[in-house]
């Protein structure tokens, strides 16, 4: 049974607690920290939480606590989890881990200094179809893979987070893991070249629409100096007038499309004519995080350091990818 403290109590939380149900014999909603003290033990009586804290190194400070969860806005994962790594708590902190590809990298560092558990929660690196497509692309179901896009696009803008460059808004901060997560994923890690095709900027100086092209050299029998790099399209969006998510791998026989990139729910296999083959459901999930948690489960287990679904290595190119086209001033001064 392993002992969740969860600091931060907003909608994304609320969201989570209910992921704990079907599997209280393996996770104890045991306490939540909040700024407010009446807030906390509030949500925690709406949401089956045991204890509360008025703040997080209370719970920090609590032995009972086998795994911190961090679900607060964004500008404060970075100190969150370097104050849990300190008091030798594992941690599992939502996107990003830092506002910056140097802070992750120094969260990362402490954590291995320290010997502490720390993984980041892009929740479909850990999900059942992310092994569905590993598994069809590897058994060459759309032959050679020759391109991939992949788009988020949707309409946030009504969220402060999004809007206020001061809690890390913008598309690319927002939702870049959801469009760079696929490419470590399943394409490979060595970009051979990347260029911003176009971006637009809401009032606040953030980025509302980014667009970018990338070359990558492949994972696998063809990771190699001489194999040809693959083309990956980006697109992602927080303002955007259509809602459209999705991954899409062209090969020599068909093409893959993954529906949703944040939580995909369904898998469709064409031809080479476009011609729909196959539609491959994915598993029935709870709430989709309780895979991140199964993970960390795992994980501490065995006395890892991190996820393997998910290094501190791929979460530290995912925020130099985002860094590397950002807009030069989010504060549009």
């Amino acid at each position: 049974m392993i002992r969740i403290g969860m600091i931060g109590t907003g909608a994304l939380a609320a969201r989570v607690s209910a992921t704990f149900s079907p599997l209280d014999d393996r996770f104890e909603r045991y306490a939540v920290a909040a700024r407010d003290e009446k807030k906390s033990r509030a949500f925690a009586e709406r949401h089956g939480w045991k204890h509360t804290y008025a703040a997080a190194d209370d719970l920090l400070a609590d032995p009972r606590v086998d795994l911190v969860y961090i679900t607060t806005t964004n500008p404060s994962h970075e100190e969150l989890c370097r104050r849990a790594i300190l008091a030798h708590k594992p941690v599992i902190c939502e996107k990003p881990l830092a506002m910056s590809a140097d802070g992750a990298r120094g969260i990362c560092a402490l954590a291995r200094r320290e010997g502490v558990f720390l993984t980041e929660a892009i929740w479909p690196c850990y999900m059942p179809s992310r092994f569905l497509v590993t598994e069809l692309l590897q058994e060459g179901a759309i032959g050679r893979l020759r391109s991939v896009r992949t788009h988020h696009r949707t309409d946030v803008t009504r969220l402060a987070r999004i809007t206020d460059p001061s809690l890390g808004g913008g598309a690319l901060r927002d939702l870049g893991a959801y469009v760079f997560s696929p490419m470590l994923m399943y394409v490979g890690d060595e970009i051979v070249s990347q260029t911003l095709v176009s971006q637009t900027l809401l009032p606040s100086g953030v980025d509302g629409t980014t667009v970018i092209d990338l070359s990558v050299r492949p994972y696998g029998d063809d990771a190699s100096e001489t194999a040809e790099p693959i083309p990956v399209h980006i697109e992602v969006s927080c303002c955007s007038a259509t809602d459209e998510r999705f991954t899409e791998f062209t090969g020599t026989d068909g093409m893959l499309r993954i529906e949703g990139t944040n939580d995909p729910n369904a898998l469709l296999l064409t031809d080479k004519t476009g011609h729909l083959r196959e539609t491959i459901p994915v598993p029935t999930q709870i709430t989709g995080y309780e895979y991140e948690f199964l993970a960390c489960e795992a994980s501490l287990e065995y006395d890892e350091l991190t996820c393997p679904e998910l290094t501190h290595g791929q979460s530290i190119q995912i925020q130099e990818l985002i860094d590397a086209f950002l807009p030069k001033d989010p504060a549009g001064r």
